[in-house]
């Protein structure tokens, strides 16, 4: 009987602590920055930011897509689980801008993303200095 007794309390001790250590591993969150500003420095708010987890990234294989607007001051921020990201980046007026992101166990990343003036809307609505 004491056996009997001894042995489960040691089962149910053991239980958790087994069952803990065959779980997966939890992803841990990296908190992402952004900040958008043109080629002189100026901060470009409502910037649309979306982020897409690669489809070939092995150590969290799963979809992930993130859409974020800067704010009046051109920041953005979000939480990204680890992998490899497209990041897209366009506001009104300006070239979007594409690059890639490789996030870590849980390590913060900040982003700075200089858009530049688009030819094609500046030669259609920008300025222009009338020649004599």
């Amino acid at each position: 009987m004491r056996k009997t007794i001894a042995t489960t309390v040691l089962l149910v001790c053991a239980l958790p602590a087994f069952a803990q250590g065959q779980r997966p591993a939890q992803d841990k969150q990296s908190p992402l920055s952004v900040k958008v500003v043109d080629e002189l420095g100026a901060v470009i708010p409502k910037a649309l930011v979306l982020l897409h987890a690669d489809a070939l990234e092995r150590d969290n294989p799963k979809p992930f897509d993130l859409e974020l607007r800067t704010t009046t001051e051109g920041e953005a921020k979000g939480l990204l689980p680890s992998g490899f990201y497209d990041v897209f980046v366009a506001s009104t007026g300006f070239s979007p801008h594409c690059e890639k992101l490789r996030v870590r166990d849980g390590k913060p990343v900040g982003l700075r993303l200089v858009l530049r003036v688009d030819k094609l809307m500046s030669d259609e609505y920008g300025d222009r200095i009338e020649q004599p």
